[in-house]
Parts: C-alpha cells; sequence; structure tokens
C-alpha cells in the first residue's frame, strides 16, 4: 500500500511539475517583456525548465530522508529555485543582479499565484467528483 501511495504521489507530482513548467515559462516571458528584456520564449522556457527539473529532484531526493525530508526538501528546492533562477535570468537576459532579482521576484509571485489558483481549480474538480461519486454510490447507482 505505501508502494502505491508512493508512485501515486510521484506521478502527480510530475504532472504538477510539468503543468508548472509550462506556465511558469509562460509567466517568466511575460515578467521579461514587462521589464523589457530582450529574449525568445525560448529563454524562458529554458530557465523555467532547469528551475523546475533541479527543483523537482531535489525535493523528490531529500522527502526520502525520514523525519526531516517533508520539511527540509521544498527549503532546499526554494533555496535552489532562487540561486538557479536569479544567476540564468543575469546570464541569459543579460542584466544587472539587481534587475535579475526584481524580474525573480515578479516571476515567482505570478508563478505561486497562478499556481495556487490552478491547484485550486483542480482541487475543487476531484473533491467535487469524489463527493457526487460518493453520493451516488450512497444512493445505491454504484454497485
Amino acid at each position: 500500500m505505501a508502494l502505491f501511495g508512493a508512485t501515486i504521489g510521484l506521478v502527480s507530482g510530475l504532472i504538477f511539475t510539468v503543468i508548472g513548467i509550462i506556465v511558469s515559462s509562460i509567466l517568466l516571458w511575460i515578467t521579461a517583456k514587462i521589464f523589457q528584456l530582450k529574449g525568445s520564449f525560448g529563454i524562458a522556457f529554458m530557465i523555467a525548465l532547469l528551475v523546475g527539473i533541479v527543483s523537482f529532484l531535489a525535493q523528490w531526493l531529500i522527502g526520502f530522508i525520514p523525519f526531516v525530508g517533508a520539511f527540509l526538501g521544498p527549503l532546499v528546492s526554494l533555496v535552489l529555485s532562487i540561486f538557479l533562477g536569479i544567476t540564468q535570468i543575469k546570464s541569459k537576459y543579460h542584466v544587472e543582479t539587481g534587475k535579475a532579482v526584481l524580474v525573480w521576484l515578479v516571476w515567482f509571485i505570478m508563478s505561486v499565484v497562478l499556481m495556487g489558483i490552478i491547484a485550486f481549480v483542480l482541487g475543487a474538480i476531484f473533491v467535487g467528483a469524489g463527493l457526487a461519486m460518493g453520493g451516488a454510490s450512497m444512493m445505491g447507482l454504484f454497485g
């Protein structure tokens, strides 16, 4: 049973990471346009892909550490995201550190807000579907 839960967690984490990378790359591209940075969508996608994959792997691997992994994983992931995001924005968009930090901060806030909205909507859909199935099951419609 624990293996099933771990598999479901890994698959759902991968799906959410892929969605997050796509959404984050669009938001970084928009943020770069707001700050009038020169660069294509490909640059934004490459940065979001690197940050997303490294963050996912760090959180997933550190999550295996008993007792502290669940708390330490997200913290290490966040620190890596900050470092990689700022350094990649600075090098790929050719901006100073201060502007790279500002671009990263706006990008991060926009990403967190939008991913929170997406998570809320998906959660509402799945919880609603689960409640509907539970109600239908209680009425004898499904066995």
